[in-house]
């Protein structure tokens, strides 16, 4: 089967015009290219974020008056709104840079104490009031490698705040939502609950491991680099040797130099919970099946705006596999969700129907317009156009 574009939309929130620029993204120097390219207005936040394959579609709104592309390790480019919406090419090349390590004096001289006042700056870079994202959420799920289940929708969701703390949890009310047929030859049943990830973007608020477990892990300090304007630490990080816990935690912490600002986050979770597939089809044969790892790979990505930094882009990949002992048959599972926040509202935010509200651990497929279930067989990539409606394009 060939493979899914995941090719991200702008959500239309607000007034704009139907101009919509799409393009590519890559290094300046080998052509490859470039995945989670930060592609934003400098006035509105409104942007995408360039997929895997380095595309992008981006909306032009009337209050767009400069707009930035930034990716940690190159060279910002700026363009008036005018002028990139009228680029005859449609490629963007970003030029890498590097700044030498030996130049740099590091806060504290060593990276955990980075990381620890990072931590203490959460509440003067991140916003403190109540804040809303519109953003663009899809759900994937993999079963040995194949396609078979795929749900998009539209949301509004409102942050809190990062001073209030995890028993203060983001709010969601769904905008648009659609989901095609399950297709599943393991699964009667596939759910799409928005809780891993709606929690992977409240991180400052969940702190799973920079906290009180801070002192179980190794700090590294690879290498100086730069992002939009800023300079970049690059931290790596990893458990202690011989640690011992249910979750480990295992990445690159990427933090702005001088305000100390998280402003992008690899890291990969190894965890023993069994994950959230429903086996309905085995049910009474529990004791035929074990689940041989589990594993969650997550990147949040952040963007400058107003004085602060808002949440730009989510992935989280969620991987297991379960092998049925007597049955001789194996499953590799792969769930991924995206959540790319197109426009964040700061001073004064749309106040959410409480009637519509859902609660992070819902299935929200229950929800979803179905698509004619064609869609698997004849698709070669899916296209979501500016009202997220999932589209079929035959030709690319």
């Amino acid at each position: 089967m060939r493979s899914i574009l995941l090719l991200m939309a702008v959500l239309v929130s607000g007034t704009a015009i139907s101009q919509i620029k799409s393009g590519l993204v890559l290094s300046g120097t080998d052509r490859i290219p470039i995945p989670y390219v930060n592609i934003y207005s400098k006035s509105s936040s409104s942007g995408t974020v360039t997929n895997e394959e380095g595309k992008y579609r981006l909306t032009k709104e009337i209050s767009d008056d400069s707009i930035i592309v930034s990716h940690i390790g190159f060279k910002r480019m700026a363009f008036k709104s005018s002028d990139f919406f009228l680029l005859t090419n449609d490629t963007i090349l970003l030029q890498p840079s590097a700044i030498e390590l030996k130049d740099i004096v590091i806060f504290g001289g060593e990276p955990k104490e980075v990381v620890k006042k990072a931590m203490k700056n959460i509440t003067k870079n991140y916003p403190t009031s109540r804040n809303n994202i519109f953003a663009h959420f899809r759900n994937t799920i993999k079963e040995n490698n194949e396609y078979v289940g795929f749900l998009e929708a539209a949301f509004l969701i409102q942050n809190q705040s990062y001073i209030t703390g995890n028993d203060d949890p983001s709010k969601l009310q769904i905008l648009d939502i659609h989901a095609a047929p399950n297709r599943s030859q393991f699964f009667t049943k596939i759910t799409a609950q928005t809780e891993d990830i709606i929690g992977a973007s409240d991180f400052f608020k969940t702190k799973p491991f920079l906290s009180k477990d801070i002192n179980d892990y190794v700090f590294n300090l690879t290498e100086i680099t730069p992002y939009d304007n800023f300079e970049i630490y690059v931290i790596k990080f990893q458990p202690k040797s011989g640690l011992k816990a249910k979750l480990l935690f295992s990445g690159t912490l990427y933090i702005e130099t001088k305000s100390l600002i998280f402003v992008k986050l690899d890291y990969t979770i190894q965890f023993s919970d069994i994950p959230r597939f429903s086996f309905t089809k085995y049910k009474g044969l529990e004791n035929e099946y074990h689940q041989t790892f589990n594993t969650k790979t997550i990147t949040v990505l952040f963007k400058p705006f107003d004085g602060k930094w808002v949440l730009s882009y989510v992935n989280l990949v969620t991987s297991s596999k379960i092998v049925f002992t007597q049955r001789n048959k194996e499953i590799n599972l792969e769930l991924t969700q995206e959540l790319l926040a197109n426009k964040s509202e700061l001073n004064s935010p749309k106040p959410l129907d409480k009637v519509k509200l859902i609660n992070i651990k819902e299935d929200i497929i229950k929800q979803a317009t179905a698509l004619d279930a064609s869609i698997w067989s004849t698709f070669n990539r899916l296209v979501p156009n500016e009202k997220m409606k999932a589209l079929v394009d035959l030709k690319n």
